[in-house]
């Protein structure tokens, strides 16, 4: 009971807490899923640009 009151307390005064809180894992999760949806749609995109200019070139031959 007394730590749920010095925890509501610190969160009422606004008073960071140091170390891995859920939030900060939360956004370092979020941020490892987002870099490699980034990653695999720049290379989705650049294998779709490779073969479009290879079989524009493949006309002119």
């Amino acid at each position: 009971m007394l730590k749920f009151i010095v925890k509501h307390g610190r969160s009422e005064m606004g008073v960071p807490e140091f170390g891995w809180t859920t939030q900060k894992v939360f956004h370092l999760m979020n941020l490892l899923v987002n870099g490699c949806k980034v990653a695999t749609n720049f290379l989705h995109f650049l294998r779709i640009m490779v073969y479009r200019l290879n079989s524009f070139s493949d006309r002119f031959l």
